[in-house]
């Protein structure tokens, strides 16, 4: 992130609720108000940035179309700063800023500090989307896939779930592999399916991990390999998983057989 201008001094507030400093009344006391400004400032800076920093959830329906994951989304708890954070993400958003932009989508989306409206989140995520964001790709490829402020589209889901993935994205590389899994908007192709599993699941993403192992015990689009399968569920299991924990839990110990890198 990089600072959000505009604000004019008497606007911010440090995070323990103090105002800026005001001008010293003489020249003696200037060194001591200089450095109490820079201090201030960079308190401010830093409350700003944590407030402003997108969350994401990786959770997924494992190998089920068509909705295929949760969007990102921004913590509850930051509801209650929401209003004014949706001001910053405005001004910058209009000034083209493609992180803002989609933080914007995803307050529109959750109703956080402006009401609910999928429309408006569809042209915040395509304007971060068409400059190459990839959590406005795969935010975007989301509302194609669900019907959410525009017609249902698989075939355009896939196609910016496939740009986000492109990027290294790994729950749209997760949503991709989906798609190529059960021919949600492209051609089935459980090879394809398999190689974007194990692209996600290589960057440790959970849902990516037991889909991996699901392919891996039924041999599709991989060699069959129940030893390659545990791995993959043990991984996903470690990460909280509820049905990684559930397949692991049914399998016999792997050796090292590799499956999942991550």
């Amino acid at each position: 992130w990089t600072y959000i201008g505009g604000l004019s001094w008497d606007a911010i507030v440090s995070p323990d609720g103090g105002t800026a400093p005001s001008w010293p009344a003489s020249e003696e006391k200037a060194d001591e108000f200089l450095l109490n400004a820079r201090e201030f400032v960079a308190s401010a800076e830093t409350a700003i940035l944590q407030l402003l920093q997108p969350l994401q959830t990786d959770e997924h329906n494992e190998c089920a179309p068509p909705k295929v994951s949760k969007n990102a989304f921004i913590s509850p708890e930051l509801d209650e700063d929401m209003s004014q954070a949706v001001e910053w993400f405005q001004t910058s958003a209009e000034q083209g800023d493609a992180d803002a932009q989609n933080n914007l989508g995803l307050a529109f989306l959750k109703g956080q500090g402006v009401p609910q409206d999928f429309g408006k989140a569809v042209d915040w995520f395509t304007k971060a989307a068409e400059q190459g964001h990839a959590d406005g790709q795969n935010n975007l490829g989301l509302r194609y896939l669900n019907g959410e402020g525009l017609p249902e589209d698989f075939q355009k889901a896939a196609f910016w779930f496939e740009k986000a993935a492109a990027d290294g994205h790994p729950i749209a590389q997760n949503n991709l592999g989906t798609c190529y899994l059960s021919g949600v908007g492209v051609n089935t192709d459980k090879t394809k399916a398999a190689l974007w599993f194990q692209k996600a699941a290589d960057q440790g993403n959970a849902g990516a991990q037991n889909n991996l192992g699901l392919l891996n015990l039924a041999g599709d689009g991989v060699t069959k390999s129940s030893e390659a399968a545990a791995q993959c569920f043990q991984k996903a299991a470690g990460k909280g998983h509820a049905a990684g924990v559930s397949e692991s839990r049914a399998m016999l110990t792997p050796s090292t057989t590799l499956g999942c890198n991550t």
